[in-house]
């Protein structure tokens, strides 16, 4: 009676491995996964599958995303029942997504067939580069390239499939975003005390020892080229050599990057809370006092007026002969650079984690919130886009709503403001990487539509506009 229990046992047993291992069927190969046909890059959609089990078993999915990614399983969900994911790609281009299932024994089906999603370009990062250091300055337009400086003391220059083109190292720190001219020569000031000026191949041309630090440089209308240094001096040097042709005394350090109107005015922030406006023959046009050190570059916009931040969590907008006209508080400082779109709107970001749009009478019209510092400046566009940077390492594509469009995640933080080309392209550098990455609409025809006034970053205005 024993040995005839022992035998059924076994038995018992023998049949549950059989069944196990050989009896046990796969669930049948899903149906084509059901999802959107198109969509964004860097905008998550989500797709899902159904398949059954020939035992009822439970069954779990996964995806092939169509571009050497896999998901993992889902949870298991009963058979007939479908899973679902959500997923984004960083690229255009078109994708077969395919879906397979799992049952509880482990038994898997084969693929599916494929579900074609094609991500159109806009969003897309195009090409991302490891330039080695995190970012001294905006990118600047040097012809058709893009010149990123970088801290350490390197430009490197990439062509706008980021190739390199050039790359040069100076001798100490690069103090704030370098300026270009016409011709492709590029400005750039460094710790060292000295301004370098390399031609469009990346050939040096000249460097000027001007003897205390010198910060981001502008150009007047006339060529000269402007920066301020920690002598309280503002110098004007000649851009075929890089002879001082004269200065400017002011009453303390001048850290701020200077800019330009289209008479030769120069504007410029000072430690002594001063924002100064120096005539070409460098005497003083007018002074006002904000409410703190300012180290901010400012802006220009309709009717000679100039938009400026401020340690005191305000913006200042002055007229064109020194007059307050407006403040707007914000609830942390205003560190960034205003850009100033059609119709005269003012746009700027604060460390209380928001770009906000002001009208041209100061009036809130609407902001967006991010979750870092907003100190890079927008680049708007002629569709009435933004492209913003934050802290918080995105770089935004916000619609004329401020309803976010589409995202792209950096490897750090976005210091500085995007460079938007003619064709749309966003070029910025987040971290120690440099992105090319899709856009739509080339830069707005605006007195002042993205950080240092224009691609070449001159920070200068080209006219006065009066109502």
């Amino acid at each position: 009676m024993g040995m005839r229990l022992a035998f059924v046992f076994v038995s018992f047993a023998l049949a549950a491995a059989l069944f196990s291992t050989g009896c046990n069927k796969p669930p049948a190969a899903p149906a084509v996964p059901v999802g959107p046909d198109s969509g964004r890059a860097n905008s998550a959609y989500s797709f899902s599958a159904v398949t059954t089990d020939p035992e009822a078993e439970s069954v779990a999915y996964q995806f092939d995303w169509g571009d050497n990614r896999y998901s993992a399983w889902t949870s298991y969900a009963a058979s007939g029942a479908p899973g679902s994911l959500a997923v984004s790609w960083r690229k255009g281009g078109v994708f077969a997504v395919r879906a397979r299932a799992r049952d509880q024994g482990e038994r898997e089906s084969d693929w599916s067939a494929a579900h074609e999603f094609r991500v159109a370009g806009d969003g897309t990062i195009r090409w991302d580069v490891s330039l080695g250091g995190n970012a001294a300055g905006a990118p600047v337009a040097v012809g058709d390239n893009i010149v990123f400086p970088v801290a350490g003391g390197m430009l490197v220059c990439l062509d706008t499939s980021g190739e390199d083109a050039w790359s040069v190292t100076l001798p100490d720190e690069i103090n704030g975003t370098p300026a270009a001219d016409s011709s492709g020569r590029v400005f750039v000031t460094c710790a060292n005390a000295r301004v370098y000026a390399y031609d469009a191949d990346g050939a040096k041309a000249w460097e000027r020892l001007v003897g205390f630090g010198c910060f981001a440089p502008a150009i007047g209308p006339d060529g000269r080229v402007y920066t301020g240094a920690t002598d309280g001096r503002l110098y004007a040097l000649d851009p075929a050599d890089g002879r001082i042709l004269g200065f400017y005394q002011a009453g303390d350090d001048i850290r701020a990057p200077c800019v330009a109107r289209p008479d030769g005015v120069i504007i410029f922030g000072c430690d002594d809370g001063g924002l100064y406006a120096v005539n070409p023959d460098f005497s003083l046009r007018w002074r006002y006092t904000l409410g703190g050190n300012v180290r901010q570059s400012p802006a220009l916009g309709e009717e000679g007026r100039v938009y400026i931040g401020s340690d005191d969590n305000r913006l200042y907008a002055i007229d064109s002969a020194g007059g307050l006209l407006w403040t707007y508080e914000t609830e942390a400082d205003v560190k960034g650079e205003p850009a100033v779109g059609p119709g005269g709107e003012v746009w700027f970001g604060s460390d209380d984690n928001r770009l906000y749009r002001l009208d041209r009478d100061g009036a809130l019209v609407r902001s967006f919130t991010c979750s870092g510092f907003v100190r890079a400046c927008p680049s708007l566009a002629a569709n009435g886009r933004a492209y913003l940077g934050s802290y918080d390492g995105m770089l935004y594509a916000l619609d004329d709503t401020s309803a976010v469009l589409w995202e792209v995640e950096g490897d750090g933080a976005v210091l500085f403001s995007p460079l938007l080309a003619p064709d749309g392209s966003v070029y910025f550098m987040a971290g120690g990487t440099a992105y090319g990455c899709g856009g739509q609409g080339g830069p707005a025809d605006s007195p002042w539509p993205t950080g240092r006034h224009d691609a070449r970053r001159s920070g200068r205005l080209s006219s006065f506009q009066w109502r």
